[in-house]
Order: C-alpha cells, then structure tokens, then sequence
C-alpha cells in the first residue's frame, strides 16, 4: 500500500470509496450521501484542489485499486483543515486511515499551517473518536446544508489550542465489566461487542454466562443498562443522553 497524489483516472475510485464509506459510518440518507459526493468530489473540484497551492489531496493505494483518501488545505489564516478523511470498508482496520491521517497533517505544516484542525460530520461518532487518538478535542461546531437539510460538523483543534481534553465529551472506558447487575439479576457483558456511542460505547449485555441470549446494552458512559433499540438499531441511555445511531446508515468508521 502506498500514499500518493492522486492520477487523473482516480476519481471514480475517489468516489466510490466516498460514497460506500459514507454509507458505512455515516448516519445520512442514500440520497443526502449522493448529493454531496457528487457536489463536493466531482472532477472539477478535484482538479481544483489538486491545483491548490497550499491544498493536500493525496490517496491509498494498494494493487487492487484506491482503498482511501484524504484532502485538506491550508486556509488564509493559517489553519490547516482536514475536511474529507475515507477507507473504504473492506480496507479498514488494517492502519491505513492511521497512514493517511499522518500524511495529510504533515503535509498541511509542510505547506505553512500553524495548527491543523479536523472537520467531522456530526453523525460520524467513530471519526470523533479517531481524531481523538492524535490528541485533537472537540472545540466547537458550524454547520454545513446537505440535499437541503441542515447537519452539524464538529471541529477537532490540537490540544494545545484548547481547554478540552480528548475525549471529555466521550468517554473510553478503560475497565470495562465482565458482569453487570440489573433488577436483582447478573447480566453478561460482551467486551469485544463494542457499538460506537456520541459519549462512549455501548457494549451488548446477555442473560446467560455463554453470552448467546442478548438482553440488553450496557452504557460506558453512564454505567446503566440500556434497553434494546429500535428496528434500524439506534440506541439512547435514558440517564446522560449517549446515543448510537441508526446502523441502516451506521456501522464503522475504519
């Protein structure tokens, strides 16, 4: 696998693999997802950014086509901004969003940034989360229109720029459970069943010590038991409000 400048030919790969890692980790629409690949990844623009002088537009390649790519560019106030960061979902888990995430950053202070800044969909926990991991807190959020309707997106600034600390707002537990009691009852946690939530995981909570009959989910960032969730699988604790979204549109981020 190789990170490289994108070749002329590349913006198909480009699109499909932000079109399906999109439809992967992102709790939006089909038709939302279409809309904005299409606006913000058609080849004039990404001829432009390729253009740019202080602009970073770089892919993943293995033998088997583009797996990823990263785009970013240094603004007039001398921020760095990393606005699009995709794997394509069968790639993911094995470092390359890691590779690109480092490239791309060293590539915006190579081209005169003062600080680097992530811009993450409101809808993308896990991104959060991974953004997290380099030292980057939430310190903020705007808003962008998307197939006419309004979406979050949160700012990640180095820790140094801000008073927050990573992940004050999500909690990693670092010890989670291997039993939880509910009503009088022992309950089974799934350590390796991990679901992404705004605040922290979610974990999957059994009746039995084999962990085959699921009850329930337990909240890491509350420590309660969550009831199941709704048909598409979005989940909410009732006691700090952590959510887990749809997993029609919502499933993984790397």
């Amino acid at each position: 696998m190789e990170i490289r400048e994108p070749d002329t030919v590349d913006g198909d790969a480009v699109r499909d693999v932000a079109g399906r890692s999109l439809r992967a980790s992102y709790a939006l629409s089909p038709d939302a997802i279409e809309v904005l690949v299409g606006d913000r990844q058609s080849d004039e623009r990404l001829r432009e950014l390729a253009e740019m002088e202080r602009g970073v537009f770089v892919v993943a390649a293995r033998d088997d086509g583009v797996v990823g790519f990263a785009q970013g560019e240094v603004d007039d106030e001398g921020h760095g901004n990393v606005r699009w960061h995709h794997v394509a979902p069968e790639a993911r888990g094995e470092g390359i969003g890691t590779e690109l995430f480092e490239h791309v950053e060293s590539a915006l202070l190579d081209r005169g940034a003062e600080t680097v800044r992530a811009h993450v969909l409101g809808d993308n926990m896990e991104g959060a989360q991974f953004f997290e991991r380099f030292g980057y807190a939430e310190a903020g959020t705007t808003e962008v229109e998307i197939d006419g309707a309004t979406h979050a997106v949160n700012l990640f600034l180095q820790e140094s720029e801000t008073d927050a600390e990573p992940g004050d707002e999500r909690t990693a537990p670092t010890n989670v459970p291997e039993t939880v009691e509910d009503e009088g009852e022992t309950l089974y946690v799934d350590r390796e069943a991990e679901i992404p939530g705004d605040k922290g995981p979610f974990f999957e909570l059994y009746s039995d010590a084999a962990r085959e009959s699921l009850y329930a989910y337990w909240c890491s960032h509350s420590e309660n038991v969550v009831a199941a969730g709704d048909d598409l699988g979005r989940l909410e604790c009732s006691d700090c409000g952590n959510v887990h979204r749809a997993d029609e549109w919502d499933d993984g981020y790397l």
